[in-house]
């Protein structure tokens, strides 16, 4: 009887105890469960954010995109803090950089580089950011000087040369680059080589590919007119009319750029060229094509045009189209030239004194 109490002694702790909980691991989540569930989650609310975003570049929602997904790390933190939201981030910086933005919007490019730095997008968008960024501070709608601006500069083309390892038969890149060079920069010799390249990689592309990239032909066309104006200016007439005439009839449908610039830049090579009556025609018809913008490049370079097909009246009646208040010193030097040539020289002297007076 003893030895009963006493097997019931020692299994009486067990018995207070009660039974161990059973673990049924196949009907509830673990932790390690719950990531592809979470990036799951993440994954289709990244796709529903892009569509939305999609929505609203159409309509050119900027601010409204913005207000709903910016800061990411607050607006999404589902995707931020799983490192899912780099495709929205490439997205809203462009938005920033469309409000002018720029800095904000370089700030959400680096981390998208950071993360993928062999995606060609990222580093697109970074380039096209600060390159668009110089342009805005070229155009004073924003302040750049010193070494921001040389910083913004070597970003630009940093990034600009990574898309183009990265995609060598791009045309938009190079066009870009090159615009970066002879626009921003002032050095049309290394400009020249990206526009060369530029229209070189348009025209191997095979037809199929050329309408697969047609939203690139806007970029070979202006990479033609920039490459004429260059060689141009460095004195090859010659290759610079071919390559001008290329562009006229590249252009001649679509009307990328306007009939106004592309005649006066054949009313200029004419001229150049010593083919006067040429120019004119060129100038005169560039002259129908004006809209709203002052032309007074137009009638100065007709003005010089008539002078050396000895009209030196027609010469003074092109320059008389420009208001004399409205003016500049190049066309007030032409003018000087044509009252010269009609013997008027107690004029020209009044006209070089007063443009003399407005440079000071």
């Amino acid at each position: 009887m003893k030895g009963a109490f006493d097997k019931l002694a020692e299994i009486r702790p067990v018995l207070a105890k009660g039974p161990e909980p059973a673990h049924h691991e196949d009907e509830f989540l673990r932790a390690s469960d719950l990531v592809p569930v979470q990036s799951q989650a993440a994954e289709n609310r990244e796709k529903m954010a892009s569509a939305e975003l999609a929505e609203m570049f159409r309509e050119k929602q900027w601010q409204q995109a913005l207000d709903l997904f910016y800061p990411v790390e607050e607006k999404l933190p589902e995707l931020a803090d799983l490192g899912m939201d780099t495709k929205v981030r490439e997205k809203l910086a462009f938005a920033l950089g469309q409000l002018g933005r720029f800095d904000d919007a370089i700030a959400q490019l680096r981390v998208c580089v950071d993360r993928e730095p062999e995606n060609f997008h990222p580093h697109n968008a970074l380039a096209y950011t600060a390159y668009n960024s110089l342009f805005a501070a070229r155009n004073r709608e924003i302040f750049l000087s010193g070494k921001i601006r040389d910083d913004r500069i070597a970003l630009a083309h940093h990034h600009f040369k990574k898309a183009q390892c990265l995609r060598p038969d791009g045309v938009t890149n190079f066009y870009r680059q090159g615009m970066l060079w002879h626009k921003i920069e002032g050095k049309p010799k290394k400009a020249l080589p990206a526009f060369d390249r530029a229209a070189a990689n348009w025209e191997a592309l095979s037809e199929e590919d050329k309408d697969r990239r047609q939203q690139e032909r806007k970029n070979y066309v202006k990479a033609l007119y920039q490459k004429a104006g260059i060689l141009l200016t460095q004195g090859d007439c010659r290759r610079a009319a071919r390559t001008l005439k290329r562009c006229l009839a590249e252009d001649e449908k679509s009307d990328y750029l306007s009939r106004l610039h592309k005649y006066f830049a054949l009313g200029k090579l004419e001229y150049h060229a010593n083919r006067l009556p040429e120019a004119k025609n060129a100038l005169r018809f560039a002259e129908k094509c004006r809209g709203r913008e002052p032309i007074d490049f137009v009638f100065e370079l007709l003005a010089r045009v008539y002078l050396g097909l000895n009209c030196p009246e027609k010469a003074l009646a092109a320059i008389e189209r420009v208001p004399e208040p409205h003016r500049r010193p190049y066309v007030r030097w032409t003018e000087a030239d044509v009252l010269c040539a009609l013997d008027r020289y107690d004029r020209a002297r009044t006209v070089l004194e007063a443009c003399t007076q407005r440079d000071r």
